[in-house]
């Protein structure tokens, strides 16, 4: 496994699976095919050339490279593929692909895979961007369950799909390995029946975009187990970015815009009172989507003009609140409050909880690499104002890849600001210090405060490029022991040993 080790260079998820692997364009096993892959010549032997190598044969200029043109138009396809009727047809489990036989019904026939590592990604001390360690791949995403006293049942949202844990992070099991798609961008559980799980399908975060597949909405009501495809033709090639649970109202903020089901994903749509005419309630990408922290029927939704993975929406942008649960949006940047008034790739949100739900912070980008500024309010989004203290802690931000922020729910002046490194401020967004250093993975895509913890400051988990990480003290500490049994790093290169079995996975 060391040698395999070295050969991956950066933790994004994916996990190795069937359902990639034979419809991602039989992308290259063996020494040559990868050789081929990255643009260098590559020689074959007529009476021994592989499936593999006739595909890259075939797809290559007279030079022997492979034409990028023609990789392009299948990956394209790859994102396009149909899926089979039987992912329509009802939920589907683990169990229903236990075999062979039993595989036919799916999109992989006869073809079962087993994780055999790297799990976790051990970092040496080359490799500081990956923190401490050990590492999983990349999390755009956290739900945990309110039951009980602790943070004990959690679930991820990974390139490798759903995993769940239902021991504080111990061990993991994935959940989705036997869906159509394992990019997966979002995942809730609903409040008051936490055994119901929605996860999203469409990671737009996913490595250079050639994981993101969006087939629709994933919902299971035995807590992962088995799973149903809801709104598939509507979401197809969407990202659903965040998903927030009100009772019976369901609300998805996708790339597509803001969708509203009053009949739990079963139907979406802008028509009251049914909801059911697929338009979204409000457009354009929701970059962020929140609940009002002290009033259940509000609904915060921010909307930026985010283009990534050839998905690119016009609206116009800014922090929207709704107060009758998403029905209907006013938006709290106007030309007079002090809010910005140009056009804004990103907007990221948080509200405080305690004194009051007054405190408002809005992180915002002009581009893909320029940062927008932090904007505060402390009247509920009346007026604003601009927070040029964190203006530095911006220097490292991809704006529309890796951008966070939060407010601890027990103090309003305690604000997380993530970029590619960690900020924390303690004043209210006046000044911000780096936090996490080489602690952690850098590229933040995911912020949760435990709703369990009710000591100052609260737990809150951070999901970056390598996995899964937390503090309970302010980042004065951190932990990634999280990441010890969850199986998602990208894998760049792989090769396969020639000589026998006790070679095959050196």
């Amino acid at each position: 496994m060391s040698e395999l080790i070295r050969r991956i260079s950066r933790t994004r998820s994916v996990r190795v699976f069937a359902v990639f692997a034979f419809a991602a364009l039989a992308v290259a096993i063996s020494g040559r095919a990868i050789q081929a892959v990255s643009n260098q010549p590559f020689e074959t032997k007529a009476d021994t050339e592989s499936h593999e190598l006739q595909y890259l044969k075939d797809h290559s200029d007279a030079a022997g490279r492979v034409r990028s043109d023609l990789w392009r138009t299948g990956v394209e396809a790859f994102r396009n593929l149909p899926l089979s009727a039987s992912w329509h047809d009802g939920a589907v489990s683990a169990k229903a692909l236990a075999s062979p036989a039993s595989a036919a019904s799916g999109p992989v026939v006869g073809a079962q895979w087993q994780q055999i590592g790297p799990q976790p990604l051990v970092i040496d001390n080359e490799q500081n961007f990956q923190g401490a360690g050990p590492d999983s791949g990349e999390i755009v995403d956290l739900a945990i369950d309110p039951r009980n006293t602790t943070d004990r049942t959690m679930y991820i949202a990974t390139n490798g799909g759903v995993w769940k844990t239902s021991d504080g992070g111990d061990n993991w099991q994935p959940k989705t390995d036997f869906m159509p798609s394992n990019s997966i961008g979002s995942v809730a559980v609903d409040p008051a029946n936490p055994s119901i799980v929605y996860a999203g399908s469409g990671n737009i975060a996913a490595g250079s975009c050639v994981f993101f597949k969006g087939v629709g909405l994933y919902k299971s009501t035995d807590g992962g187990d088995t799973w149903s495809i809801l709104g598939g033709a509507l979401f197809n090639n969407v990202a659903i970015y965040k998903i927030r649970v009100m009772g019976n109202v369901l609300l998805l903020g996708t790339s597509a815009g803001l969708f509203r089901s009053v009949d739990g994903g079963l139907n979406f749509g802008s028509n009251s009172p049914s909801f059911n005419n697929n338009n979204p309630v409000l457009p354009g990408f929701i970059t962020d989507l929140d609940i009002d922290t002290t009033a259940s029927n509000t609904v915060v939704a921010s909307v930026g003009t985010y283009s990534r993975c050839g998905v690119t929406t016009a609206a116009p942008t800014g922090v929207f609140r709704s107060t009758d649960s998403g029905q209907t949006f006013t938006n709290l940047f106007t030309a007079t409050n002090g809010a910005p008034t140009n056009t804004k790739v990103y907007i990221g949100f948080a509200q405080s909880t305690a004194p009051d739900n007054q405190t408002l912070y809005a992180t915002t980008a002009d581009g893909a690499a320029t940062y927008g500024g932090l904007y505060k309010s402390t009247d509920g989004g009346a007026n604003w104002t601009n927070m040029p203290g964190a203006n530095a802690s911006a220097s490292g931000c991809q704006c529309r890849y890796d951008h966070e922020i939060g407010v601890d729910p027990l103090n309003a002046n305690r604000v997380y600001l993530a970029f590619q490194d960690l900020y924390l401020s303690t004043d209210g967004g006046g000044s911000f210090s780096q936090i996490g250093g080489n602690a952690i993975h850098d590229d933040h895509h995911a912020m949760v405060f435990s709703p369990h913890d009710t000591s100052d400051p609260t737990t809150v988990f951070f999901g970056t490029d390598g996995g899964l990480h937390s503090t309970g003290d302010a980042g004065s500490n951190f932990s990634s022991s999280y990441n010890d049994t969850i199986g998602t790093n990208l894998f760049f290169q792989i090769d396969i040993g020639r000589e026998g079995a006790a070679d095959a996975y050196k």
